[in-house]
């Protein structure tokens, strides 16, 4: 596979070159944050991912499990802008759109994507953005909504515990 080079200012990345029909932004916005924007006229979705450089490593040793929290609090408790906590999901769903989120120990990622094309009188995709930025901008982390998400955590990792190749994961982690 080859590789196509792409440098903004001292930041370079590369792309496989299987991509060259795809048109790659790197922005700083006015906050010094980076943006990584990617055009591809062929895509009939269109999304949007925000990763954070901190996961479970980062985590208190007498709150085990916050980084996991914090993901899941961020999409489940609304913002000061939008308040309404099942907001987010309802627009992904009644647009038809899918978004999910990820803790690892270095990082914690969120993501969700829309169909290209979709009725006028529902959700546009640049307003689901300004939702989905206002959860990073000013979270409103509801107490109504702790008890239901560190069950739902706790379900994950009931699940995980039983899993061969969590387990296989953790065991090499540990090891390494």
């Amino acid at each position: 596979m080859s590789w196509l080079h792409i440098k903004y200012y001292d930041i370079h990345f590369y792309t496989p070159s299987s991509f060259e029909h795809r048109t790659h932004k790197l922005c700083k916005l006015p906050n010094d944050l980076l943006t990584l924007l990617i055009s591809d006229p062929t895509e009939t979705t269109s999304g949007c991912s925000l990763t954070i450089a901190t996961g479970s490593h980062n985590d208190p040793s007498e709150l085990p499990g916050l980084a996991h929290l914090c993901e899941h609090m961020i999409l489940a408790g609304g913002s000061k802008k939008f308040s309404d906590p099942g907001i987010y999901h309802e627009a992904i769903a009644r647009n038809n759109g899918s978004q999910n989120a990820f803790t690892t120990g270095e990082q914690t990622a969120f993501f969700f994507e829309l169909p290209s094309s979709h009725n006028s009188d529902e959700i546009s995709f640049d307003h689901l953005l300004g939702i989905f930025s206002s959860f990073f901008a000013e979270p409103l982390f509801h107490p109504s909504s702790i008890n239901k998400e560190i069950y739902a955590i706790e379900s994950e990792h009931n699940a995980n515990v039983s899993s061969t190749s969590k387990i296989l994961y953790h065991a090499t982690r540990l090891l390494a």
